[in-house]
């Protein structure tokens, strides 16, 4: 049993009120559904600070490398913790994303796991998301990649109906 989820999830909740009026302007500028701002949630709780094992910071979990692909990292200037400048990295890279694979399981999945790896698991599955997940037996494509557009599809739902899932939830007007 995996304790102190739904405490997070609140959590994040709650300061996702903060940062989603800004993350809806520029994914509807960038001509995205607003839903997939709710990968926030499922990468770091819309925690700015946040950062992971494999070096990745911010809500939208960049890495250093990535980080530079998307213009956020320049020599010793680090903008994976500006939630505006890494919002505006996130929509470039689920278009690109969205772009080359065509779907959005397998744009939401290559967040997690990269386009070309995607890809590749895309095209040995026959382009089919759920044959991929359940046959794919590729480098590194483990729980986690497997499972990640169903926590997004999770993450989605608790925030559509938070009432039903927090009820009374109260939050504190922006800063």
């Amino acid at each position: 049993v995996q304790e102190g989820l739904k405490e997070r999830f609140r959590e994040g909740l709650l300061r996702s009120k903060y940062y989603r009026p800004t993350m809806e302007k520029i994914f509807k500028r960038a001509g995205l559904p607003v839903e997939l701002i709710t990968l926030a949630q499922v990468e770091s709780g819309f925690q700015r600070g946040a950062h992971s094992s494999a070096g990745a910071l911010g809500i939208w979990q960049f890495t250093r490398s990535t980080g530079r692909q998307y213009s956020l990292v320049h020599g010793r200037r680090d903008d994976r913790t500006n939630a505006t400048r890494e919002t505006e990295a996130a929509a470039r890279l689920l278009s690109a994303n969205y772009e080359t694979l065509g779907d959005w399981p397998l744009a939401i999945t290559a967040y997690n796991y990269g386009a070309g790896g995607t890809a590749r698991a895309a095209e040995a599955s026959g382009s089919d998301y759920c044959t991929m997940v359940r046959t794919y037996n590729g480098p590194h494509f483990g729980f986690a990649v497997k499972n990640y557009y169903a926590e997004f599809l999770a993450a989605l739902q608790v925030h559509q109906y938070e009432a039903k899932y927090f009820p009374g939830i109260q939050y504190e007007a922006p800063m």
